[in-house]
C-alpha cells in the first residue's frame, strides 16, 4: 500500500521525506491528523474552516522579517546601507497584511471546488 506522503510526493515531483515534514507541520499546527498503524491521512476539521494563511503560516513563517530577509551587516557608514530595514519595513508590513488578508479569505473547500470544475 503507498501512503499519503508517497502518493503526494509522486504528484510533486519530491521526495516523499519533503512531504512528510510538511505533514508534520501540518499536524502539529492542528490541521490534518494522521493515524499510525493505517497510515490514513486526513484533514483535523473541515475543509471550509481551513483558510490558505493557516496552510501557509504552518509550514512557513508568517513574520516580516522572515519573508523578506535583510543583510544583517551592512555598512553603518553607508545611507543606505543603514536605514534599508528601517525605510522598508512599513512597505512589507504592508505587503504581509496585504497577503495574509488574500490567503485568509480563500479556504481549503474554495480550492477543491475548483479543481471538480477545472477535471470535470
Amino acid at each position: 500500500m503507498t501512503s499519503a506522503s508517497e502518493t503526494a510526493a509522486e504528484s510533486a515531483c519530491c521526495n516523499p521525506v519533503i512531504i512528510r515534514n510538511i505533514f508534520s507541520k501540518l499536524k502539529n499546527a492542528g490541521l490534518l491528523n494522521t493515524k499510525s498503524g493505517n497510515g490514513k491521512t486526513e484533514l483535523d476539521r473541515s475543509a471550509e474552516e481551513i483558510n490558505l494563511w493557516a496552510i501557509y503560516t504552518a509550514v512557513e513563517s508568517g513574520e516580516t522579517n522572515e519573508i523578506f530577509k535583510f543583510h544583517q551587516n551592512t555598512s553603518a557608514t553607508c545611507p543606505l546601507g543603514s536605514n534599508i530595514h528601517e525605510l522598508l519595513t512599513p512597505y512589507l508590513d504592508d505587503a504581509v497584511n496585504a497577503l495574509k488578508a488574500s490567503l485568509f479569505a480563500v479556504t481549503l473547500q474554495t480550492l477543491i471546488d475548483e479543481l471538480y470544475k477545472k477535471i470535470k
